[in-house]
C-alpha cells in the first residue's frame, strides 16, 4: 500500500519559520502609539528609521529588516513543507498583514479601558473648510471605534505638517466633547472655526493627512 508524501518534511524548519513569522507579527503591531513596536525599539536604540532622517523619507530601516526576515521565513517554510506551497505562502502573507490588527483589537476588547480601548484609522478622517468674512469655518468627519464596555468622552486635536500647502496647517483643529458609545462604531460630524488672514475667499477639503491626538483628560494617544 502506497502512502502519499507527508505535508511536513522538516519539523525543525517549520518551527523556525513559525517563530520568524511570530516575531514579524509582534514587531508590526502599532499600539499604543503610531509607531510599530519595531520602530519604537529602533528609536530607543538611537537607530535612524529612515535613510533621510530629517524629512523621514527614503529607505525605511524597519521595512528592510522585516523584508529580510520574511524572505528567511519563506526559505524555512519552503524547506518544511512538501506541497501546497503557494497556498501556504499566500496564507502567511495575509496573516502577516492582518494579525497585528487582530491582536490589538482583541486586547482592546477584553483588557483595555478608556483611551487605550479606542481604535481610529487616520486615513478615514476628512475635513471640509471655507474662508469667508475673515474667518475659516468647516466640519470634520471622524469615525472612531470604542472597544470598551464603557462610554468614553474624548477631545480630538487635528494637526497638519507646518510645510503643508493647506491653509489650515497654520492652526490646530480642536474638536471637543466626543462621546464614544460602548462597543460601537461612532461617527462624528463636528464643526470648527479658525481665525486666519487671507486676501480672498477660498475653500477646500483634506482627506487622511492629519496627525490626530485623542485625549480623555488623563491620557492621550496619537495616530498619523
Amino acid at each position: 500500500m502506497k502512502h502519499g508524501t507527508p505535508l511536513i518534511k522538516s519539523k525543525r524548519s517549520l518551527i523556525i519559520a513559525l517563530i520568524l513569522f511570530t516575531v514579524m507579527i509582534v514587531f508590526s503591531i502599532r499600539y499604543p502609539g503610531p509607531d510599530t513596536l519595531l520602530d519604537a525599539l529602533l528609536r530607543s536604540l538611537g537607530i535612524p528609521l529612515y535613510s533621510r532622517s530629517a524629512s523621514e523619507t527614503g529607505l525605511h530601516s524597519s521595512g528592510i529588516f522585516l523584508t529580510v526576515l520574511f524572505i528567511v521565513a519563506l526559505f524555512y517554510l519552503n524547506k518544511a513543507i512538501s506541497r501546497h506551497r503557494l497556498v501556504l505562502f499566500f496564507a502567511a502573507f495575509i496573516c502577516l498583514n492582518s494579525a497585528p490588527d487582530w491582536l490589538v483589537i482583541g486586547y482592546q476588547h477584553y483588557f483595555a479601558s478608556s483611551i487605550y480601548a479606542v481604535g481610529l484609522d487616520p486615513h478615514q478622517v476628512n475635513c471640509n473648510y471655507v474662508w469667508i468674512e475673515q474667518q475659516l469655518s468647516g466640519n470634520c468627519q471622524l469615525p472612531i471605534k470604542n472597544h470598551s464596555k464603557d462610554a468614553i468622552t474624548v477631545q480630538a486635536v487635528l494637526e497638519l505638517p507646518i510645510d503643508s500647502f493647506y491653509p489650515v496647517a497654520q492652526e490646530s483643529i480642536l474638536l471637543s466633547d466626543l462621546v464614544l458609545q460602548p462597543r460601537a462604531d461612532n461617527s462624528f460630524h463636528k464643526e470648527f472655526k479658525l481665525a486666519l488672514t487671507s486676501n480672498e475667499p477660498f475653500s477646500g477639503q483634506i482627506n487622511g493627512a492629519f496627525k490626530i491626538t485623542l485625549s480623555d483628560g488623563q491620557h492621550a494617544r496619537v495616530w498619523k
